[in-house]
């Protein structure tokens, strides 16, 4: 009973002897004092009752109300609490440098999420907005009423840049509702706004929309009622995001808009938004999509409409061209297909080099580098031309001689995808020596010891091709020796460009494939042990087997192993591995119905129909489902194509393809 009149006493003389302005730590002591009553003794005699507050003494408890749960002075307590906290609201708002640090954290928050492409920082930015709002609504807000705008606006920027980064499927139509929600708040977009909502549209293949609201907000610009204009650069990355909405779509249609927006801005700028360089190379590169001898003389004719213009008219000013605006172009031409490919990118080359001198009083900084190099290499290569080979060689050398000059600053000294479009050039000729000059070229990349042009596994994979078309005896032997090679090499060198894929596989197993047409039996026998040994092997490597892998290991079986029960129980487990994967393709389906009778696989795979009559469409979908890497495979949504007269049962047609699709070579 003495210890428990102790506990009244002395809490209340603890608050009495500390200031006001401590109260708040005071009360937590006495709160800290009364648990520790029992451990502690405290002598509180030295203390005279007299000393206390009339209105703060007490007496002593009696021992029958000890054990009382509603204690007083613990309800004086708590409502002493509370009033501390509500007074410390009101008259004590938040400092400058808090809020400061408080909003960096959110927006550094919501940033992380972002480029972690975190689903989650959409809703953390969403957030971030609704805290900004509520510090309004209880006048906590440290600045001037410009501040709360700018604070506002970038906070629901940065929401609208989480939403266009999300790859949701409606992301622009979530973008273009905050951008509505903002302007209900009397939130000015800007064009950073504007720029990301447009950003989400074109990632939902949406550029309509896109353009749609972008040529309101010029005409808002230019009426006044823009809420202020932006500065010109942020103006100029809107535009050119527009138009990269439009080149992304890869159509015909997507860059005959984005060239006509281009003309349209150039009618449209002032000093304030123009047309840049980015701008004319965008179209360009849409124009590079299309993949046609079209697009190529159309990005072509831009680079010739900046040559031409005056980049010193303010009013109608066009913008000069830089290195990444003629490799553009070049690139345009390096992906038509035209077999002039080669001679057009290297007549722009040419110009190129001449711009470099002072034109029109107007320095171009237009020099060269390795991938206008490369871009030219690239055009020549896939020209199909029959002198694209020796051409693409004769472009190394000049590129190796340029960089031994004293003058040289090593821009333009060749690496590895130069040397491998030289032998993508000679994989692909009809020539000759096209095997030999493959080989010496890969066994200079080798020796010269050079990290810069050191091979990959596409270097490898192109001469493995160059003797897979070859007919030269024991092909499949060689492939496949060149294959342990690159295997060897990588596990020695642990060089990440060495790392195995399907294709070299699928190469050999191709090559293994074509051995039975006017070879020994010998050679036929060898050729089944590869392909069977390199079937078995892929899985081992760490590679996943794809529809052309099980493609050409059936096309194996069916070339190599005669007729019979062997052939057709080979073909069948092959095809179930293929079946259970989800990786049929039309390569498969067409192979194992060559290999395995028609009788035999109705009763095995328990069709609806016969097999002969079934198309990979009427195939059970389970069979079906990855198998993304068949080029082959019919396009959905696409008309189907009529079908070709049925060959009679005695007429067998093979045809060689190649390692990565299946698609004849």
């Amino acid at each position: 009973m003495m210890h428990c009149t102790r506990r009244f006493e002395l809490a209340p003389l603890l608050l009495a002897l500390l200031p006001l302005t401590d109260a708040f730590s005071a009360t937590i002591h006495a709160r800290s004092t009364l648990r520790r009553h029992d451990s502690h003794r405290i002598d509180t005699s030295i203390f005279r009752s007299s000393q206390l507050p009339t209105s703060l003494s007490m007496t002593e408890t009696p021992d029958d109300e000890e054990e009382e749960t509603n204690d007083p002075f613990d309800n004086f307590i708590e409502s002493m609490v509370d009033d501390i906290k509500s007074s410390s609201r009101q008259t004590q708002p938040m400092s400058k440098g808090k809020w400061k640090r408080k909003r960096y954290l959110w927006i550094q928050d919501v940033q992380n999420l972002i480029e972690k492409n975190d689903p989650k920082a959409v809703k953390k930015a969403e957030e971030m907005v609704k805290r900004i709002k509520k510090k309004y609504e209880h006048n906590e807000w440290f600045g001037d009423q410009e501040d709360m705008i700018n604070m506002d606006q970038k906070a629901y920027n940065l929401w609208i840049h989480a939403i266009a980064k999300s790859n949701f499927e409606d992301a622009g139509r979530q973008a273009e509702e905050v951008l509505h929600r903002m302007r209900a708040d009397n939130i000015p977009p800007n064009a950073n706004t504007y720029t990301s909502i447009m950003d989400a549209y074109a990632k939902n293949h949406a550029p309509e929309r896109a353009e749609e609201l972008m040529f309101q907000w010029l005409e808002e610009m230019e009426s006044g009622g823009g809420g202020g204009l932006p500065e010109q650069r942020a103006s100029e990355v809107t535009c050119d995001t527009l138009l990269n909405a439009w080149a992304k779509q890869g159509t015909l249609e997507g860059a005959e808009r984005a060239q006509l927006i281009l003309y349209r801005l150039e009618e449209f700028q002032n000093e304030k938004l123009h047309p840049t360089t980015i701008s004319y190379t965008t179209v360009m590169n849409a124009w590079a999509r299309v993949g046609s001898t079209e697009g190529a003389e159309k990005a072509e004719a831009l680079l010739r409409r900046m040559l031409k213009g005056d980049a010193r008219d303010k009013k109608h000013r066009t913008p000069v061209p830089d290195t990444v605006a003629f490799n553009s172009a070049m690139d345009a031409w390096a992906k038509s297909g035209d077999p002039n490919a080669g001679v057009k990118a290297a007549s722009i080359l040419e110009t190129m080099k001449a711009a470099n001198e002072t034109q029109g009083g107007i320095e171009l900084d237009c020099h060269p580098d390795i991938i206008t190099y490369n871009i030219v290499l690239s055009a020549w290569s896939h020209s199909g031309r029959a002198d694209a080979a020796p051409q693409t060689e004769k472009i190394v050398q000049q590129m190796e001689k340029a960089a031994k000059s004293e003058d040289s600053d090593g821009a333009t000294r060749p690496s590895t995808i130069s040397y491998n479009t030289i032998l993508h050039a000679w994989s692909k000729s009809d020539m000759d020596m096209a095997l030999s000059r493959a080989e010496k070229v890969l066994n200079y990349m080798l020796k010269s010891g050079r990290k810069e042009i050191a091979p990959d596994a596409i270097s490898f994979t192109c001469v493995m091709d160059a003797w897979a078309k070859s007919k030269e005896p024991h092909k499949a032997a060689k492939i496949r020796k060149m294959l342990d090679q690159m295997l060897h090499t990588y596990k020695t060198t642990r060089r990440p460009a060495l790392k195995p894929c399907e294709i070299p596989f699928n190469t050999v197993l191709n090559a293994c494939a074509f051995s039975s047409l006017g070879t020994s039996e010998e050679e036929r026998r060898e050729a089944l042990q590869i392909a069977v040994a390199t079937y078995k092997e892929i899985r081992q490597e760490g590679v996943e087997p794809t529809t052309v892998t099980y493609g050409n290991m059936i096309k194996c079986i069916a070339n190599l192993v005669p007729q019979g029960e062997a052939r057709t129980r080979m073909a069948l487990q092959v095809f179930g591995k293929c079946c259970e994967e989800g990786k049929v393709g039309n390569l498969v389906w067409n192979e194992v119905r060559r290999a395995v009778p028609g009788y035999v696989l109705d009763k095995t795979c328990r069709l609806k129909k016969k097999s002969g009559n079934m198309e990979l469409r009427d195939l059970p979908r389970q069979w079906k489902q990855k198998n993304r890497y068949d080029k082959n495979a019919p396009k959905s949504k696409r008309p189907e194509k009529p079908q070709k007269p049925k060959r009679s049962p005695n007429q067998v047609s093979i045809i060689e393809t190649a390692g990565q699709s299946g698609r004849d070579i």
